[in-house]
């Protein structure tokens, strides 16, 4: 079998780890985020197609259990005037991480 393959199944299971633990909105949200990459929250609303408030609570909860990570990303622009620009958040999948994360006492 090659790592590919147990890349995929490895994957599979954790995005169905996910859904029964988190529910299936926590779960898509996962897939997407895992599939495109590192993602700003408008990005990540319009890839889903789920409502604003859903995406947010399911990224907050995806957060609270490190599944995602959080980079965020200020840019500073010499000789710039006026107030200052927000910083960027963008959201990242740990899919790697997911199955460690996942604890034995969840799992029974």
């Amino acid at each position: 079998m090659s790592s590919n393959t147990v890349n995929q199944w490895a994957m599979r299971l954790a995005y169905h780890l996910i859904r029964v633990y988190h529910g299936e909105i926590s779960e898509k949200l996962c897939m997407k985020l895992a599939s495109r990459g590192r993602q700003s929250l408008p990005d990540l609303i319009r890839a889903s197609e789920m409502p604003a408030s859903q995406v947010k609570q399911a990224l907050l909860l995806l957060i609270q259990h490190n599944y995602v990570v959080v980079y965020c990303i200020k840019e500073e622009e010499e000789g710039q005037r006026g107030p200052p620009k927000p910083p960027q958040y963008l959201y990242e999948a740990r899919v790697a991480e997911m199955l460690l994360i996942l604890s034995p006492e969840e799992l029974t």
